[in-house]
């Protein structure tokens, strides 16, 4: 039996949408799970992680290359006029 037959035999969804009454049936359904919650706790923490190991390569780039990128960018536009 799959997911979609177990939401039919719950009577939260009908042949083809989900009652908008029932919404908050299936939120408290999945809420109460441990693996679902389990779930989310892994995905905000990997989030979070995700975000601090790209600020922090994007702040070492620009600090340690910083000089040099003004420099070629000067240089540059100095060429072009």
């Amino acid at each position: 039996m799959g997911f979609r037959d177990n939401l039919k035999s719950d009577g939260l969804i009908a042949e083809s949408n989900i009652h908008s009454e029932n919404a908050s049936r299936v939120i408290e359904l999945l809420s109460g799970s441990y693996a679902t919650i389990g779930l989310l706790t892994n995905f905000v923490l990997n989030v979070f992680v995700l975000l601090v190991l790209c600020l922090q390569m994007s702040s070492s780039t620009l600090l340690d290359h910083w000089p040099s990128k003004i420099i070629s960018l000067v240089e540059t536009k100095i060429q072009l006029t």
